[in-house]
């Protein structure tokens, strides 16, 4: 609405009209009644109105104009009203409209109720009643103004506060503080702005010191007219002195009430001060761990806090006899049970630990404030009491069975008999345990190893008691004649022999090459056959389904149908077939039912049908493929086409004379060079897994395990054919993919694997898996990409890289625990013994140079456990070799969950 209106511009549609015939017909001027006009009743308005209210007044409104005011369609008459301040000035002038019930003819009166909203700012207006017609004009406001007060909804009042008796600076404190709603809105304890209780610290001239206090939530909706006596946490300053605590509401995110009730307070500076009682004592033995009772009174003016920032705990300080050197400081803490309040006492049993070695002493009991100060240095004198303390061990050695001679740090067992003949138990765990552990010397007697190999005691040993420890050593890199003391360790403390306690002694012969001990056979990678093995057998636990098998194995996989186009499968050189049987330049081609001879990519085009038992012969005459009826001797084709093979009966099984074998499906033979014959299978994938599966697993074992080498092959072929490209064959018939024996290699047991699993393969994101699998992985599958993706840093460091998400490292206890009907699994552990010529030509061969063998790291492991990469270190420098390559493929070795220790 145009402000002009508002400024007395109203419009008066009669008088201008008047005017207008007036002087069209130039006639005298005739005065009338306004066209837009009223007189405005109000019985009553509020006195005070709440910001933010919406408060209804009735108004009594009579036309005292000449045109009916209509109360709907096109510029519909409203009342509304204007806001002014005191002086006159509009503050609203567009106020909420209210539409009349009805039309309002002239002379006619209505009753009107007008919805009111307030100023958003608190203080004394005038309100005024208008109507008015939307889109043209105001009418006059009503002649009388109304005094209204507009207050904020969130008043406050706070009752009488009695401030504590004790005050401390810095102390928390809760306080009653009485607390009434006197505003009209309910105040929220909830929600996106609650109304909480705080306050305020101001100094004696009324400068804020603290502005934004600790907030106490009310708990509940506050409503109007109630009082509530709420505990609120009140922080005192953190200097001593004279405050005002100016208690206040405050609307979260909005605004404080800003109405105070001041309480003054005096701060006192804090005092820490205790008093200490202690128990008997008695002898100790070094480094034990023991309780004393500690009865320990506030004498200070500040609570003990036992929790939060600066909690107060119980400690003590160990100093010589005389009192005068510290030998150690910081004690082990204990906790207060609860907060101690001034004068308050509490017993507690103090954790001490024994120095370490044997001698008088004097244990000083202290307090301290965590992150502040120790009470001691704060003017409270603390306890003291003389300690006793004694070894109390003793350890008598009987045989062993160390080996004398060993590689280069190479790590042997060894079982070392002793009896504890001290006073005192050997604790084999908690925080200082006893070891087993050794020194190592060399022929002139200089410490080689001083901090040797820990092995953990089988079980607390009793003074008296003679146990039997397993232990693992590690020889010293260099070759040469050592002496290895065996010694006990009480981790932390000291060395058994520190005390004068005898070691055992052995001699070692140390020659130069290592001794690996390594679990599995193959790469670790998908898929253990050993394990699946054990998983369906129950090994360790429940048996397992094949489905559950395949899928602990590969997590994330699921099951998929099998590709609808057919596998190929290389038969000729270089494939072997996994029996050193190849196919080089010629094939010789028969079948119980018969074979016709067509043209591959035409095979409409037939060249010739053989009988049953007829042989065809396909060779290669220099770099043209030739086809021979061996019946006749006739040459039934010459040229360079991709010839097939079909037979005629597809229930009976093609033989081809070299791989000595027979295959289910066709065959693709064409030239793959001069002299060089090129032969595919192409079979359905189910036909496949039947002369994969009994290729790639030894006989006897559970149905189960065969069905998840069904998968896993026909899994992995899959995946070799999508991203064949246009190659002939997808796959070979070696370890190079899978061993492929045809029907020849066929069984009752997987055909039946093999049928359970018709039809399906697994897959990621519907795609095939690369399922690969080995035969043993020592306990642990490990990512591909910590095998074959290793990357190498600046540093020549390497590191796992990308990996399949179904091909990450997965705990296989089955594998080291599965048993076959051979007996267990043999490949769970075992040990090779390289000399340094075989290491350096390995080292060799890989391309390096090191000189001489020095010692071999197998540190640099996986998440599943196998070794990453190995760095071996000769005379002449060190190198970092990938260990899949190096381990397997250099040294032979069977698996590269390998170390040089027995584990």
């Amino acid at each position: 609405m145009a402000h002009a209106l508002h400024l007395r511009l109203v419009v008066r549609l009669a008088f201008v009209l008047t005017l207008v015939v007036a002087a069209s017909v130039q006639a005298q001027t005739v005065s009338a009644a306004p066209e837009l006009a009223a007189i405005y009743t109000v019985a009553s308005t509020p006195p005070t109105l709440p910001i933010g209210n919406v408060v209804s007044v009735a108004v009594s409104i009579t036309n005292t104009g000449t045109a009916t005011w209509n109360s709907s369609g096109a510029n519909l008459v409203d009342l509304s009203y204007h806001w002014y301040d005191t002086t006159g000035k509009a503050v609203v002038w567009d106020g909420l409209r209210s539409p009349l019930s009805a039309n309002v003819p002239p002379t006619g009166t209505i009753a009107a109720t007008a919805q009111v909203v307030p100023p958003t700012a608190a203080g004394t207006y005038l309100l005024r009643f208008a109507l008015v017609k939307e889109g043209v004009g105001w009418f006059d406001p009503e002649a009388a103004a109304h005094t209204v007060a507009v207050v904020s909804p969130f008043q406050v009042s706070f009752g009488q506060v009695t401030p504590p008796a004790s005050f401390v600076a810095g102390g928390t404190y809760t306080i009653a503080v009485p607390v009434t709603n006197s505003g009209t809105s309910i105040w929220n304890a909830t929600g996106a702005n609650p109304i909480q209780l705080s306050y305020h610290w101001l100094d004696p001239a009324g400068n804020g010191v603290v502005w934004d206090g600790v907030r106490t939530p009310l708990g509940a909706d506050f409503a109007p007219g109630t009082t509530r006596t709420i505990s609120a946490t009140i922080v005192a300053p953190i200097n001593a002195g004279t405050y005002s605590l100016a208690l206040d509401m405050v609307k979260e995110g909005m605004a404080w009430f800003g109405q105070w009730s001041r309480v003054p307070m005096t701060a006192q500076p804090p005092t820490y001060k205790a008093s200490y009682t202690l128990g008997a004592t008695t002898n100790a033995y070094i480094a034990e761990s023991r309780t004393l009772p500690v009865t320990i009174g506030n004498a200070g003016n500040v609570p003990w806090s036992s929790l939060g920032t600066n909690p107060v705990k119980l400690s003590y300080h160990w100093f010589d006899a005389s009192g005068t050197k510290v030998v150690n400081w910081d004690g082990v803490r204990t906790l207060l049970p609860a907060n101690v309040d001034p004068g308050a006492n509490t017993t507690l049993q103090m954790a001490v630990v024994m120095p370490k070695l044997p001698g008088s002493y004097l244990l000083q009991v202290d307090l301290v404030r965590e992150g502040m100060a120790w009470f001691s240095t704060l003017g409270s004198a603390p306890a003291s009491v003389s300690f006793m303390v004694i070894t109390g061990l003793g350890a008598s050695w009987g045989g062993d069975t160390a080996p004398t001679s060993m590689t280069n740090n190479s790590g042997y067992p060894a079982s070392l008999t002793v009896t504890n003949s001290g006073q005192r138990p050997w604790a084999s765990g908690g925080a200082n345990p006893v070891h087993l552990a050794y020194h190592v010397y060399g022929s002139g007697g200089d410490v080689v190893v001083w901090d040797g190999n820990r092995s953990a005691l089988p079980k607390d040993v009793a003074p008296g008691e003679t146990v039997t420890i397993n232990a693992v050593a590690y020889a010293p890199g260099s070759s040469g004649s050592y002496s290895v003391k065996w010694d006990l360790v009480q981790e932390g403390v000291s060395w058994f022999s520190a005390y004068g306690i005898a070691t055992k002694n052995d001699p070692l012969q140390v020659f130069p090459g290592v001794t690996i001990y390594g679990k599995g056979w193959g790469h670790g990678v998908g898929l253990s056959q050993w394990g699946a093995q054990g998983w369906a057998t129950g090994a360790t636990g429940p048996a397992l389904t094949a489905d559950q098998i395949v899928t602990r194995y590969f997590p994330g996989a699921t099951f998929g149908p099998v590709p609808t186009k057919p596998l190929h499968v290389l038969l000729s050189s270089p494939s072997t077939g996994c029996n050193a049987r190849s196919i080089y330049n010629i094939a010789q081609m028969r079948s119980a039912g018969g074979i016709r001879v067509v043209k591959w990519w035409s095979p409409s085009t037939v060249i010739l049908n053989a009988s049953p038992g007829q042989t065809v012969r396909v060779f290669m005459s220099g770099s043209t493929l030739q086809i021979m009826d061996e019946w006749s001797g006739r040459i039934l084709y010459s040229g360079a086409e991709t010839i097939g093979i079909v037979p005629l009966d597809a229930t009976k099984p093609i033989t081809i004379d070299q791989k000595n074998r027979s295959y289910r499906g066709a065959f693709a033979v064409e030239s793959a060079g001069y002299l060089s014959l090129r032969v595919v299978n192409e079979l359905g994938w189910d036909d496949y897994a039947r002369g994969s599966v009994p290729s790639e697993m030894l006989m006897g074992w559970h149905i189960n395990a065969y069905e998840s080498q069904a998968y896993s092959a026909k899994s992995y072929a899959a995946w070799r054919q999508s991203s064949n490209g246009s190659r002939l064959w997808d796959v070979r018939d070696d370890t190079s993919d899978q061993c492929y024996g045809g029907v020849s290699a066929e069984t009752p047991i997987a055909n039946d694997a093999v049928t359970a699993t018709a039809g399906r393969m697994l897959v990621y994101n519907g795609a095939p898996i690369r399922a690969y699998y080995s035969s043993s992985n020592g306990g642990a599958t490990e990512p591909n990409g910590c095998v074959w993706n290793v990357v190498r840093d600046s540093s020549g460091r390497y590191s796992c890289g990308s990996s399949d998400p179904y091909l990450q490292a997965v705990p296989d206890p089955a594998d080291v625990a599965a048993v076959g009907p051979s007996g267990p699994n043999p490949q769970r552990a075992w040990t090779v013994t390289l000399a340094s010529w075989q290491i350096e030509s390995a080292v060799s061969r890989s391309g390096y140079y090191i000189g001489s063998f020095i010692s071999l790291d197998l540190s640099n492991v996986g998440p599943g456990g196998h070794v990453i990469s190995v760095r071996v270190r000769g005379t002449g420098g060190s190198v970092e070799l990938a260990a899949d390559s190096f381990l397997r493929g250099k040294l032979g070795l069977k698996s590269t969950m390998a170390r040089t220790a027995p584990f």
